[in-house]
């Protein structure tokens, strides 16, 4: 008998995203870094300019609380700072340190590597439509970032 999840997309998506997860998490750990304040940093690092907290909810598609949270661990481990947009605003901006902007340098080939031996075994034609099957996928599903 067959397992109805195995022909689920669903399970499936959910599946390996967890197992992404997963590889991610052994990637970073040198850094202590998770992969969502991993997505903040790489969200930093491709603007090259402050974002709101709004900015990085709407990015990450996390809630704000959540955000919050990871913002915080993020300035004590000195890679952000945050600051008022100005003394009548309720928004936070939340920059890079010098020590954020060194750490784009040292971690993206290290996760490079450590990726190269899972995504090297498609080709590049598979590369290249799950990608763009998964972005089709966001799009149908209102993602507003693709």
């Amino acid at each position: 008998m067959s397992n109805p999840l195995e022909e689920s997309l669903g399970f499936n998506l959910t599946r390996v995203a967890t197992l992404f997860r997963r590889e991610l998490l052994a990637a970073l750990a040198e850094f202590e870094m998770t992969p969502e304040q991993w997505q903040i940093m790489v969200s930093l690092w491709t603007q090259n300019e402050p974002l709101t907290q709004k900015d990085i909810v709407n990015i990450t598609l996390k809630d704000k609380h959540s955000i919050s949270r990871i913002i915080s661990r993020l300035e004590n481990n000195g890679w952000v700072t945050k600051s008022q947009a100005s003394s009548d605003s309720r928004s936070t901006i939340i920059h890079q340190t010098e020590k954020g902007r060194e750490l784009k340098s040292l971690a993206p080939p290290i996760l490079i590597k450590h990726f190269s031996t899972i995504t090297g075994q498609l080709t590049e034609k598979e590369h290249d439509q799950l990608l763009a099957l998964l972005k089709k996928l966001r799009k149908i599903l209102g993602d507003n970032n693709v």
